[in-house]
């Protein structure tokens, strides 16, 4: 149950950093 949240939360922080880095 967790580590689903824990990928999710993960992939988001990747993508909200990508785009702040862009």
């Amino acid at each position: 149950k967790i580590q689903k949240l824990i990928d999710f939360l993960k992939e988001a922080i990747e993508v909200h950093v990508k785009e702040r880095n862009a």
